[in-house]
């Protein structure tokens, strides 16, 4: 029979991970779902939105992603996630009637907490600020 040993170190880093993780999805779902979307919506503004589209999952992906790189020194990857995620919506861009409104502010801000908070939760999670590497 093996026995599992967890030292402490591991497990709080675990925990705060866990703890990162969480604050920046609910930040990020206060702002985009409770605040943004409503205020589009009570504005008037014809806005796409579905509240069955995996978003969020794909915020908390995104997030999971950003933190990982950072806590792993592999910051361009950051850069690359960005290029990639400019390409999808380049490319939707083209048939998409609500370019340039408040639906791209949305897409923008949720990137921009999600970096954020990735950044955060990096730093919270190692217990100093995240290296960069030129």
């Amino acid at each position: 029979m093996r026995t599992i040993v967890i030292d402490c170190h591991s497990l709080w880093f675990a925990i705060r991970l866990i703890i990162a993780i969480g604050v920046g999805q609910l930040i990020t779902w206060l702002v985009v779902q409770k605040y943004l979307w409503p205020k589009l919506i009570r504005e008037g503004e014809n806005v796409p939105h579905l509240d069955h589209s995996p978003t969020e999952i794909l915020g908390l992906v995104e997030r999971l992603l950003y933190m990982t790189a950072l806590m792993v020194g592999a910051s361009q990857f950051v850069g690359v996630w960005l290029v990639v995620k400019a390409a999808v919506r380049w490319r939707q861009v083209k048939e998409d009637t609500e370019y340039g409104t408040g639906t791209d502010i949305i897409w923008l801000t949720g990137t921009g907490l999600n970096l954020l908070t990735a950044f955060v939760g990096a730093w919270f999670s190692l217990l100093k600020l995240p290296a960069f590497r030129g």
